[in-house]
């Protein structure tokens, strides 16, 4: 065992600590918070609500004050959630997602559903709970950003043009004493231009146990192609429903992408009218038999299903890596080293550990050679290479 795997070992062991520490040290908080709050403690400090002495007595922030509140609200209620705080089932993040849904006959329930569940998973449990009708689907434009306004100048030649007699002289202090003197006036920039609109984020909600409701930008570019979409498929989708045509789309994509994969199987081809017989003709030997230089689909499809879906990488705490995210067909030993492409001798490996088993295998100098070269490759084919002087 290396130098490096021991020190990461050890370092995992403290960061666990802190770790349990610091969930001990939160559910200590809010349970002393909880009291503090039932006997009105803040009162009698001075301070008018719980959140302000939590925002300026304790100085948190005022978000951070605004979550805590309403923790202690949720825990005063079911003190249950304290247990899940302290051991990591939950997080205060994670128990305020269920605090809308909470009552005393499904609380235990949901606590034990939600219990190291993702956020999107909490989401939905809380959806199926309280369900709501979602948003019909429709398809709008942003409005563009209005422009700002120039502040206006001060034309120095048209006032001077105005009266060409000369003024009378008035005294100093008691004009000051009638006239106000004028606002300096900001000079307009050259360019100036508004601020670009952010770009806004897309957004995906359970509303029920069955259905979402999605929000996302799009480019006039997608648009088009939806128009095109529609009308295209019109004998499919009569009505035009863009969801109706995303699905179909989405399908499509699966579809593709699944069998280049292994996820989906790919559908049997027809049968075909045996041949005329002819002369038989010498087969090749299992001793001849060309060996595969790749994995064929049904390789895939075999990997796929022997792995789970998943990536098996080993972890060194126990387990496997487990992500579903740019999956890649691995050889456990590998090919330029005689390992065959056969579904036996593969594995599914996201793509980071791909990575690390090659650098285990060949070297972290080769495959940086081995970037570096694809890199120049690509760069070369697409006209980005530079000329020689």
């Amino acid at each position: 065992m290396s130098n490096d795997v021991v020190i990461a070992r050890e370092k995992c062991q403290e960061l666990r600590k802190l770790v349990g520490d610091e969930r001990e040290i939160v559910a200590t908080f809010l349970l002393r918070l909880v009291e503090f709050n039932r006997d009105n403690l803040h009162e009698e400090l001075g301070f008018s609500s719980l959140w302000y002495f939590c925002h300026r007595g304790l100085g948190l922030c005022e978000s951070t004050a605004g979550r805590r509140v309403k923790a202690v609200q949720v825990l005063s209620l079911f003190p249950v959630g304290l247990d899940y705080l302290r051991d990591g089932r939950l997080c205060v993040t994670r128990l305020l997602l269920l605090s809308d849904v909470l009552t005393p006959e499904n609380a235990s329930n949901l606590f034990e559903r939600a219990s190291r569940k993702s956020i999107d998973d909490i989401e939905h449990l809380v959806a199926e709970a309280n369900p709501r009708p979602a948003p019909p689907a429709r398809v709008r434009k942003f409005p563009e950003p209005r422009p700002v306004p120039e502040a206006p100048g001060f034309n120095f030649d048209a006032a001077a043009s105005q009266d060409a007699t000369p003024a009378v002289p008035v005294d100093a202090g008691a004009q000051a004493e009638t006239e106000p003197a004028p606002a300096p006036s900001r000079e307009p920039e050259a360019n100036e231009t508004p601020l670009p609109r952010p770009r806004r984020r897309s957004k995906i909600k359970p509303t029920s146990a069955q259905e979402y409701s999605a929000r996302f930008p799009v480019s006039r570019e997608w648009m088009g192609k939806l128009k095109l979409a529609k009308k295209l498929g019109s004998h499919v989708v009569p009505t035009g429903d863009p969801v109706a045509i995303l699905e179909l789309a989405l399908d499509l994509f699966i579809e593709k992408h699944g069998k280049r994969r292994g996820a989906i199987a790919p559908k049997q081809p027809r049968a075909k009218p045996a041949p005329a017989p002819e002369a038989a003709e010498p087969q090749a030997t299992a001793a001849t038999a060309p060996t595969k230089n790749r994995f064929t689909a049904a390789d895939r499809r075999t990997i796929w299903e022997s792995s789970g879906g998943r990536c098996v990488w080993p972890m060194d705490e126990g387990g496997v890596c487990g992500s579903e995210w740019q999956l890649e067909a691995d050889h456990v030993e590998a090919k330029a080293r005689g390992g065959a492409s056969e579904p036996e001798s593969a594995r599914l490996l996201c793509r980071r550990h791909n990575d690390q088993h090659a650098r285990d295998t060949f070297g972290e100098a080769f495959m940086q050679a081995k970037k570096q070269k694809v890199a120049t490759k690509v760069a070369s084919s697409s006209g980005g290479g530079t000329r020689g002087d």
